[in-house]
């Protein structure tokens, strides 16, 4: 099975809130590899709105994002890429 990992800095002012929590579960249910995002000691899964919450991540905070499975590659890419680009959010 591939395994991927990358880190993303949070650039958006507000972090790892509830729409942007949605926003990352929904990309990460998207694929078929199981998706965990680290911040510091703290551990998520990807796919769960509930864990993002509880990372408490914020502006410039480096998560690491990573993925085990088939398509772990284009999920990693793809969701730092999400947070890279504030959630697809204007501020």
């Amino acid at each position: 099975m591939n395994n991927h990992s990358k880190p993303a800095t949070i650039c958006n002012k507000w972090g790892l809130h509830a729409r942007t929590s949605f926003k990352l579960a929904k990309k990460a249910m998207g694929f078929t590899s199981d998706v965990v995002i680290g911040w510091e000691k703290r551990k998520a899964n990807g796919k769960d709105i509930g864990d993002l919450l509880m990372l408490g991540a914020g502006f410039g905070d480096t998560l690491t994002v990573s993925a085990k499975g088939p398509d772990a590659k284009n999920a990693v890419d793809d969701i730092v890429k999400l947070i890279e680009t504030k959630f697809d959010e204007p501020e």
